[in-house]
């Protein structure tokens, strides 16, 4: 298995992470355990979880397409630069360039960065606004190659970033963001989709190369098709243009220009997913069922893909509950599940269909303090893992902990019909959504010590606690 997967990762200066944001820890897959590589962000809007889906996304996209999304807002501070460093799991070989035959050096991380440009681009008449940058993250200080010989200093220049330079391994990053960007369609950019087709159509021109039966009989085809798409529509259109080229260039060949309707050594150019009856015309493309259903097919075709692949996958997903139905969340989270078995994936999430107590230990609670400082919560102690596993009084409705930053933790029924009166009656109402039962004594003290992991404020109203408050 590929092992390009980030351990580690810091961001600087990046909308709301300052320069002084600590590094962040995440699951990598063990490909065998089943959620072993899945990393699930929470916490309310606005403490960095889909910053870190995007910056995550800037260490391979390419530099054009970060440039046009990149916004001079988008700096915590504009007189510094955004930092993104990630380390991986393990070490990787880059490969020096061509005319040094081999050589290569080891590293084990990636580090972007971008900043605003000072001064024009030298011989440009516009400029973007933002420089930005990609480079390796070199442990070798020398280059050496397959005997282990030692060549002189590792450059700069040597450092940047090149994904065809990655030695017997390869690194792909997936952003399914909140807008579903296209997977399955062509784009601007060249999309997942593009790469798929340009793969089908070489393979396309490949075998008629190959076997003259196969393109006969292709070509058989396509005159029979545009001979009918004609007839159809309009005979001899075109005719008169072409008659008129010829005319015009005195070129005998005009006279053969045609409307065509496909590219016969290309036909896969024009290609899109569509749920289609079987003898019916009409088509209706994914992209239209739905961006749920979209969002589904797509993962399932990058699996299909990812498969064939010796490279480490990444999946970036940002809120993947929009547009889809309950039951539809829980197929999907077991889905990324078996996923995160030999990829990484990233999910942003405000859903409690996501949050397992079986994976409280892939949940990263991110906050935001008085001081606007980002602070990211990840259980580490296995033993109180192990006993929220096997905790009976950790129900469905519990799982909204994780997307509070208070409680109010109620013995039973009798409790919580007494304190929403008491807050109805005293302009509390805002607290009612602080409630929680906890069906006894016994499971309060094993919350506290939850709570300490992944809020600040906790109430205990019961006869040993009653009204102590926590602060974390």
């Amino acid at each position: 298995m590929a092992n390009m997967f980030i351990q580690k990762l810091t961001i600087k200066n990046l909308k709301c992470f300052a320069d002084e944001s600590e590094a962040m820890e995440f699951n990598v897959p063990d490909g065998k355990t089943e959620g072993s590589g899945l990393n699930i962000f929470v916490g309310e809007n606005g403490t960095g979880k889909t910053a870190t889906l995007e910056a995550i996304n800037f260490l391979t996209e390419s530099h054009f397409a970060i440039q046009n999304k990149l916004k001079i807002f988008d700096f915590h501070k504009d007189t510094s630069e955004i930092s993104v460093e990630a380390i991986f799991k393990q070490n990787f070989n880059y490969k020096m360039p061509e005319t040094y035959r081999g050589q290569f050096f080891e590293c084990n991380g990636l580090i972007f960065t971008a900043s605003q440009r000072d001064r024009k681009s030298p011989g440009k008449l516009l400029s973007p606004a933002l420089s930005v940058s990609t480079s390796v993250l070199n442990v070798d200080q020398n280059y050496k190659n397959s005997e282990g010989k030692q060549g002189k200093s590792v450059e700069e220049y040597h450092k940047m970033f090149d994904a065809s330079k990655l030695d017997k391994d390869e690194l792909n990053i997936f952003y399914f963001d909140k807008y579903r960007t296209r997977h399955i369609t062509s784009g601007t950019f060249t999309t997942t989709f593009d790469r798929i087709i340009d793969d089908l159509n070489w393979k396309f021109v490949k075998g008629l190369k190959d076997n003259q039966e196969n393109k006969n009989a292709v070509m058989k085809l396509a005159n029979d098709y545009f001979a009918k798409m004609i007839e159809v529509a309009q005979k001899g259109t075109g005719e008169k243009i072409s008659q008129e080229t010829k005319a015009f260039f005195n070129r005998e060949d005009f006279e053969k220009i045609k409307m065509d309707f496909i590219n016969i050594l290309w036909p896969f150019s024009d290609a899109f997913f569509a749920l289609r009856e079987e003898n019916e015309a009409n088509q209706i493309p994914v992209a239209k069922l739905g961006s749920g259903i979209e969002m589904i097919f797509t993962l399932l075709l990058l699996r299909s893909i990812s498969n064939q692949s010796k490279g480490s996958i990444i999946y970036l997903i940002d809120e993947p509950e929009i547009s889809l139905h309950p039951q539809a969340q829980k197929k999907l989270f077991q889905l990324l599940l078996q996923e995160s078995k030999d990829k990484q994936v990233f999910i942003s999430t405000h859903s409690s269909y996501f949050t397992e107590p079986n994976f409280i230990k892939n949940i990263s609670r991110f906050q935001k303090t008085k001081e606007n400082k980002i602070i990211v919560h990840k259980l580490k102690d296995d033993t109180l893992a192990s006993e929220l596993k096997e905790n009976r009084n950790f129900f469905f409705r519990h799982r909204d902990l994780f997307f509070t930053d208070a409680a109010i933790f109620l013995e039973g029924v009798e409790d919580y019909d007494r304190y929403s009166k008491f807050c109805e009656g005293n302009t509390f109402l805002g607290l009612l959504g602080n409630f929680y039962m906890m069906n006894g004594c016994d499971p309060i003290l094993f919350f506290e010590k939850f709570f300490t992991l992944f809020i600040f404020y906790l109430v205990l109203f019961e006869e040993a606690w009653i009204g102590k408050v926590v602060k974390i």
